[in-house]
């Protein structure tokens, strides 16, 4: 870890600087590292070595308080460690109303729910990281999943930025209420436009079910949804996957094709289904039929679609599914029609991403044989599916992530530098090439609530062609610029300048960015990678907090004032300055309002009165 550290008028003094996790509900803060320092005026930097977890967390950079210091709130500094994206990111959001419950891991608690089953098997994966959001069991609030329970303050991503550091998103019996039109906006964007892979499965909540037909959602699918009526909770419904002699890389589980066809025959039935109006014939393939293995419900009656906000509906009918080839005229018409058997798992594209649509439900109680009973001898062929959907989702998104390096001039910069970016690409041969084209995003490293307005503190570059339509001065988060080829030859290389504004709109003293870079081939990601970059400034108070003494005798001086060299001075000031005589204040007090008077005569009643009673009249 990279730690830059401020300070004025301790230069020499030896401290240390301490990374340690923060306390946690029930639990103590560790230390990861330290290291000694000597604090310099200014800024320096300091680098920590330490030992991390696969799991992103949040850290504490701090430095002992000094006794003579004005002030010890910024000597802590909140950050948190990420997952570097190389890995697969995964986004799957659970509505399941399945409780969740708290349990005890080793020597940490852990979330459990309806979600634990899919996202451990992601998990299990070294290259595919998962971060799991709740639906508030059924349809409210969006939290994150973490050790220690929800995090009602780290929901769906807070910016476009945010979202497209996912490469797949998974909508597990999740209701369309949960989202607003703006989030819906960025998911269709990040699909169609940055190659994302989206999947809904089914449930209760759920596609139509779930308030998802007529939505920007329901456009990507490669399936027509029935309108409101389309989940039976009562049918018992078994897969039958469509493979053959070259199957879809979802069902390839094992390079064996024995193994492999044992395998699909062995998956487990699932409880309720939803059916659709029809698969979509174009850019779409059919992974598997689903047919009815269980009593089915009565005939549903037409209901009319609950507003957001109600109730979970747990009504209706059957599924989604399988083949290779784009589905017939024939096929599409058996998936509306056909009672015994019904599409299961659909594959299909959307702009520069690919979608999936499930027609069962992938979690338990609906599914609780294909989580825990699909095995084969001591593999987990549930484990091996999921992977293969991710990796499928995600081939438009992320892959090897090996073929485009960059780099920055500097390692921190100021309020009106310039940054300089070099980026080279490599083809499948490992060799530099310039056929790719290369595409940077400016993203914040903190939530856009540390980050007010839409623009980062970036200019656009002078003469560069701008097509996003943003006319401002600055480079918008999330906004594309293409970064040109400047050289040729053997090793052809791309580079860009980034002038940085003079200064910092937040007012802050440092501002962490992230320059998030993809090479494409035509309009297929070849590969991406990111920088981190940091702009340290501080406010004008803080540049130098001492006195500037030439500035202030000259201020003296055309002001006519004097400079105070010392206590003396002042009171030689004080001491010559005019005392201002007012007017003469006159006080009339009448004569029986004194005191005297009033004691006199107090006095001569008191002899009075005791003469009358030393002769008897009193």
């Amino acid at each position: 870890m990279q730690v830059f550290i401020r300070s004025f008028g301790f230069d020499g003094y030896r401290t240390e600087v301490q990374l340690a996790v923060p306390d946690a509900p029930g639990k103590p803060g560790r230390t990861l590292a330290s290291l000694p320092v000597t604090l310099t005026s200014g800024f320096q930097a300091a680098t920590l070595s330490f030992r991390s977890t696969m799991e992103s967390h949040k850290v504490a950079v701090s430095i002992p308080t000094v006794a003579d210091e004005i002030s010890d709130t910024n000597n802590t500094l909140l950050s948190e460690i990420a997952i570097d994206r190389t890995k697969i990111r995964v986004l799957y959001i659970e509505g399941s109303a399945q409780p969740l419950m708290m349990s005890r891991a080793g020597e940490k608690n852990v979330l459990r729910g309806a979600h634990s089953d899919l996202s451990r098997a992601l998990m299990e994966d070294d290259d595919i990281e998962c971060v799991v959001i709740s639906s508030s069991l059924g349809g409210g609030q969006l939290a994150r999943v973490v050790d220690y329970g929800l995090d009602a303050s780290r929901g769906f991503p807070d910016t476009k930025a945010e979202l497209a550091a996912f490469d797949a998103i998974i909508l597990s019996d999740v209701p369309e209420r949960a989202f607003t039109e703006k989030q819906l906006e960025w998911i269709e964007e990040w699909v169609g436009q940055r190659g994302g892979g989206l999947l809904m499965a089914g449930g209760p909540r759920s596609f139509s079910a779930g308030g998802w037909d007529d939505t920007r959602i329901a456009e990507m699918l490669p399936v027509d949804l029935l309108p409101d009526v389309d989940w039976n909770s009562s049918e018992q419904v078994r897969w039958l996957p469509i493979a053959g002699a070259n199957p879809h890389p979802v069902w390839t589980l094992f390079t064996d094709q024995h193994r492999n066809v044992e395998a699909l025959k062995s998956v487990p039935g699932f409880s309720g289904a939803t059916r659709f109006a029809a698969v979509r014939p174009n850019l779409t393939t059919v992974l598997a039929d689903g047919t009815v293995t269980g009593a089915k419900a009565p005939p549903v009656q037409p209901m009319v679609k609950q507003p957001p906000g109600n109730a979970v509906q747990d009504f209706f009918r059957n599924f989604v599914g399988g083949g290779q080839a784009p589905p017939t005229a024939a096929a599409v018409e058996r998936a509306k029609s056909d009672e015994g058997t019904s599409a299961a798992l659909v594959a299909g594209r959307y702009g520069r991403g690919r979608t999936m649509a499930i027609a069962t439900a992938i979690t338990p109680p609906w599914a609780s044989d294909f989580t825990a009973n699909w095995k084969q001898g001591d593999q987990n062929n549930y484990m091996r599916f999921w992977r293969n959907v991710v990796y499928w989702l995600t081939e438009n998104s992320s892959i090897g992530r090996r073929r485009l390096i960059a780099s920055a001039d500097k390692r921190f910069y100021r309020p009106g530098d310039t940054i300089a970016i070099n980026s080279a690409a490599f083809n499948e041969l490992a060799r530099q090439t310039k056929d790719y084209r290369i595409v940077a995003m400016i993203e914040p490293n903190t939530s856009l609530k540390d980050n007010p307005g839409d623009y980062s503190p970036l200019r656009w570059p002078e003469g560069h062609t701008r097509t996003s339509g943003e006319e401002g001065p600055f480079i918008a988060w999330g906004e594309e610029i293409e970064i040109p080829l400047t050289a040729e030859g053997d090793k052809p290389a791309y580079g860009l300048e980034l002038p940085i504004a003079e200064a910092l709109s937040t007012g802050g003293a440092s501002h962490s960015l992230r320059l998030e870079l993809t090479a494409y081939e035509d309009y297929t990601q070849v590969d991406s990678t990111s920088l981190d970059l940091q702009i340290l400034h501080d406010p004008f108070e803080l540049q130098n907090p001492f006195p500037n003494h030439e500035l202030l005798k000259q201020i003296a001086t055309l002001s006519g004032g004097q400079v105070l060299d010392g206590p003396r001075d002042l009171a030689q000031v004080l001491a010559s300055l005019p005392v201002k005589i007012g007017p003469p204040i006159t006080s009339k007090t009448p004569l029986w309002s004194t005191w005297p008077l009033w004691t006199w005569i107090i006095g001569l009643l008191t002899v009075e009165w005791l003469w009358r009673r030393k002769i008897g009249l009193a």
